[in-house]
């Protein structure tokens, strides 16, 4: 083989060699930014219902009273986006956050039979009773959910970090959300509420 051969061989497979580490560094870059992504919008998502949770029981208390608020709520990200980017989680990762979104996905339509309940209140008031009665077991679903939201996240915040220590993740907030969710899993009492909140 002569060197000008040679020369071109190992010039083509340095060439290939160089794209695939930057091909593979490229990627590891976008599954860190998406994990971080990911464990933020979680987070943000723990946060908002945990915080929102004591009005539902202040408007659980209302609604036999008076007409009620409407619960509005914008459109939140969905299990499709995870499982577009599972490569970039571990497996259990990927499941566990995929549940977290399908549960999250449920709060419409619970929020939905509310909201009709309260519009039901407020233009049919021969049904009102019936009404308030769908509004109260819609808001008492909406309390399960809230917390079963906030678990699920939180065992998806867990696995994240514990797979991925870049993450910043409360661990020790994450499991004492985790052990107030599994102490009040039936309660739908005000103790719990200022616990969660608290």
């Amino acid at each position: 083989m002569n060197p000008s051969t040679a020369t071109f061989i190992i010039g083509v497979l340095v060439g290939v060699v160089s794209f695939l580490i930057k091909e593979i560094s490229a990627d590891n870059v976008r599954a860190v930014r998406y994990r971080k992504r990911l464990a933020e919008d979680i987070k943000m998502i723990i946060e908002n219902y945990k915080n929102h949770y004591p009005a539902l029981q202040r408007l659980k208390g209302a609604v036999p009273k008076n007409a009620p608020a409407f619960i509005w709520d914008s459109a939140l990200g969905d299990a499709g986006s995870v499982t577009k980017a599972a490569h970039y989680l571990e497996p259990l990762e990927a499941s566990q956050c995929t549940r977290f979104y399908d549960a999250l996905s449920r709060m419409n339509e619970i929020r939905t039979e509310y909201n009709l309940a309260v519009r039901g209140m407020v233009t049919d008031e021969q049904k009102r009773t019936l009404h308030a009665s769908i509004a109260v077991a819609c808001l008492g679903d909406l309390q399960k959910h809230y917390l079963q939201i906030i678990s699920r996240g939180c065992h998806c915040l867990l696995e994240l970090k514990k797979n991925h220590w870049l993450l910043k993740i409360d661990e020790a907030q994450c499991q004492e959300d985790i052990d107030r969710r599994s102490f009040t899993n039936q309660s739908d009492d005000l103790p719990l509420l200022q616990g969660l909140n608290g």
